[in-house]
């Protein structure tokens, strides 16, 4: 029997609007009050992330900023975290800096977002904060990014579009080539940089430890490079209809896309159906 399902936000679990169908919802519900845990597992932070999970109902836990930080529930406590080194979070900045393209870096409570000041570009998400302590900074000044962000970051993520492209593809080698970072991307557009060996593969292993399961009861939905790790640990992984192919080929199962509710479609049949007993 599946005891825990982990999935990734966008592109698997919410729709092509970034929500969640009442279908999906009512999936999750079903699931949990089935006694599965019903694990959010996203690049997201922890105040965006949570959002989803409260509008769910869910009181399963939370993995977020793409496998550094998991919480216990949608109201905590942090269980396990997962913070870039010093060094190689003053590296990164400076490497992101030096590209000139936008990026974000990811703190407990803070998110810290640079070059923010040309708007028109449209590279940046859009913040969701949820809860008290949040704080989103506006930081073009690099002397408080490496006082601050650079000594407690979870992850960095650097966005692209047009002509900036070239730019992300040299900050990638650049960060493959001189450091042992684990990087990353959520989406063609975008570099995520995480600790050596994090990711949500090693949180969906840490959650897996904490409650004694085995790979086969458990399962995982992604759609994106940065999900890979975490179906590789996962005895049922499921790729989304959407998904990169690099995902489906080591897939035990390839779900409908997430804007015809792949996710609730799945766990319909194999969990709540029984199908994966």
């Amino acid at each position: 029997m599946i005891k825990l399902a982990a999935m990734d936000l966008d592109g698997t679990l919410l729709n092509e609007r970034s929500a969640l169908s009442e279908r999906s919802i009512n999936a999750l519900r079903a699931c949990e009050a089935r006694g599965v845990r019903m694990v959010l597992a996203s690049g997201r932070g922890f105040e965006s992330a949570r959002i989803f999970a409260r509008q769910a109902g869910l009181e399963s836990p939370i993995i977020c900023a793409n496998g550094t930080r998991v919480e216990a529930s949608p109201f905590g406590p942090t269980l396990m975290e997962d913070i870039i080194p010093e060094e190689l979070g003053r590296f990164t900045a400076d490497a992101m800096f030096a590209s000139g393209i936008h990026f974000v870096c990811y703190a407990r409570g803070v998110n810290y977002r640079v070059h923010i000041h040309d708007k028109a570009r449209g590279n940046m998400p859009a913040p969701s904060p949820d809860g008290p302590g949040y704080t989103l900074r506006l930081c073009d000044d690099e002397r408080e990014m490496f006082e601050k962000g650079a000594l407690c970051a979870y992850k960095f993520v650097a966005f692209a579009r047009g002509e900036e492209m070239h730019a992300l593809h040299l900050l990638r080698e650049k960060l493959e080539r001189e450091t042992n970072a684990a990087v990353s991307s959520s989406w063609y557009d975008n570099v995520e940089v995480l600790a050596h060996g994090a990711g949500k593969g090693k949180a969906l292993r840490f959650l897996a430890d904490r409650y004694g399961l085995a790979r086969d009861e458990i399962m995982a939905f992604g759609d994106q490079m940065n999900d890979m790790d975490m179906l590789g640990e996962a005895g049922w992984p499921v790729a989304m209809g959407n998904a990169v192919e690099e995902l489906k080929a080591v897939s035990r199962l390839t779900a409908p896309t997430n804007r015809e509710d792949g996710v609730a479609c799945v766990l319909e049949k194999y969990v709540l159906g029984g199908e994966a007993g």
